[in-house]
């Protein structure tokens, strides 16, 4: 049967960590006002949201509707898994308060409400806090286990694309970005609607029922960060490919972009050359003609990343009859995934 994550959302907690410097800089401006700090200067509202099995981008939307704003308009750091209990920073525009503070959307609160002269940005976080519990575990694997954590302790993981980068469907997003990186964008469109009944496939169909053949037209229905997606899904495959095939020094392999040079990664060039080769794809590619906002210049992630304050613990599982359950804590940067240091465990 093998080991199991997330039978229950509390097996996966996920607490954002942003840099210290983003709440500094409003406690620095405070401090230069006379007196009291004038609340009526601040723009935004940030606050921490704790959803529990929701889709991240599901509850934004719902958010926006809420409140009557555009998703646009509400702010993050970092998206976060659907099947887990997650706390993170986000921010709206002044003037949402009490809707915020009243929200009633299933699965989602909100608390620790302040004030922000701007929005928090998308990467503007260290990493996360993971409380992790794996279960259905052999008594026999437990000496393994502990072995392979120590090991982790020492020189890391691998920094592979967890499975939540390609969706629910197995590879479809980046097939579905490399349709939109070689500008195929009329497979791209019937892929996604072949695939999904959610809102905007639906407003895809709709888009094309009334303007047949602008494929173009039928993916701007679709918010622009939320199609950024399939492209990095692409982007993420590829590096994966690399990663897997790369058997060297701890370096960097570059997300393949528009402006890569493969001269500046000597140590992977050949390796990264192979992939792009088999994918009939060039750097090139990505910067999108007939679509310039998916255009990605690319940049690089480490091969091996070092989880912090790494610490676990065995206890009784008291889901899987006869089994044992492994609790694990431990601090990630940003774009790493602790699903990958569970699967690089149970397969150590």
């Amino acid at each position: 049967m093998g080991w199991k994550i997330k039978q229950v959302p509390g097996d996966f907690v996920v607490t954002e960590v942003i840099f210290d410097k983003i709440e500094e800089s409003w406690k620095e401006k405070m401090r230069k006002m006379r007196g009291k700090p004038d609340e009526r200067k601040a723009k935004y509202l940030w606050f921490t949201m704790r959803k529990e099995d929701a889709d991240f981008f599901r509850t934004i939307g719902a958010i926006g509707k809420k409140i009557g704003i555009s998703t646009k308009e509400i702010g993050y750091a970092g998206t976060k898994d659907k099947k887990a209990i997650t706390y993170q920073t986000v921010s709206v525009p002044i003037g949402s308060e009490d809707s915020v503070k009243s929200l009633d959307i299933s699965g989602v609160k909100t608390s620790d409400f302040r004030n922000r002269n701007r929005p928090i940005k998308l990467g503007e976080h260290k990493g996360n806090d993971f409380k992790v519990t794996v279960r259905n575990i052999d008594d026999k694997d437990v000496p393994r286990i502990e072995e392979s954590i120590g090991r982790m302790k020492n020189e890391g993981i691998i920094n592979y694309f967890g499975e939540q980068r390609f969706g629910s469907v197995k590879n479809l997003n980046a097939i579905i970005g490399k349709f939109m990186v070689l500008g195929d964008i009329e497979s791209a469109v019937k892929a996604m609607i072949l695939e999904g009944d959610g809102e905007y496939e639906k407003k895809m169909s709709a888009y094309l029922k009334k303007k047949p053949g602008d494929y173009t037209g039928s993916l701007r229905q679709i918010p622009l960060r939320l199609l950024k997606i399939f492209i990095h899904a692409y982007q993420a495959k590829i590096w994966n490919e690399c990663a897997v095939r790369y058997d060297g020094e701890s370096t960097a392999i570059p997300i393949v972009g528009h402006k890569t040079d493969l001269r500046n990664f000597p140590r992977v060039k050949g390796v990264v050359e192979e992939v792009l080769s088999e994918e009939k794809i060039d750097p090139e590619d990505f910067s999108n003609k007939e679509f310039r906002e998916l255009s990605s210049r690319g940049h690089d992630r480490n091969y091996i990343v070092h989880p912090k304050n790494l610490e676990y613990s065995f206890g009784k599982d008291e889901i899987n009859k006869g089994k044992r359950k492994l609790d694990l804590l431990f601090f990630l940067p940003k774009g790493s995934y602790a699903t990958e240091l569970v699967r690089q465990l149970e397969e150590a």
